[in-house]
């Protein structure tokens, strides 16, 4: 198997326990039970009182007053999902071909002369 295609097959390892990673959490989401979602959200409600607080200028910070009913990651894992695994598809591949690009341009360069900085060349 030539290093190409040894660099590839990892570039595909990463970017499949990428998607796997983000479908666990997902599926943790999901599956959780009617009691822990209700839990959930009530967690969820007493964040956005105590951040509506705070937008009214009563806090340290003035924030802008939450609309979302659900709390966050119920709502990013549910409704955009597949935009989550093209991202991070995406960045981990731009990440790991950079990665393959300086680890290569170090393991071929063997053959290129030290800079000698002690010498001055003002001929």
């Amino acid at each position: 198997m030539s290093p190409r295609a040894l660099w590839f097959v990892g570039l595909c390892v990463i970017v499949f326990l990428s998607y796997f990673s983000i479908d666990q959490a997902r599926k943790k989401v999901q599956s959780q039970t009617e009691e822990e979602t209700v839990q959930r959200i009530k967690d969820w409600d007493k964040w956005r009182a105590e951040a509506q607080a705070q937008a009214d200028g009563k806090g340290p910070v003035k924030r802008r007053p939450v609309k979302s009913a659900v709390p966050p990651d119920m709502t990013l894992l549910d409704k955009h999902f597949t935009m989550i695994v093209v991202v991070t598809s995406v960045f981990c591949g731009l990440l790991y071909t950079v990665m393959t690009f300086l680890i290569r341009g170090a393991i071929k360069q063997k053959d290129v002369e030290p800079l000698d900085f002690q010498t001055n060349n003002t001929e």
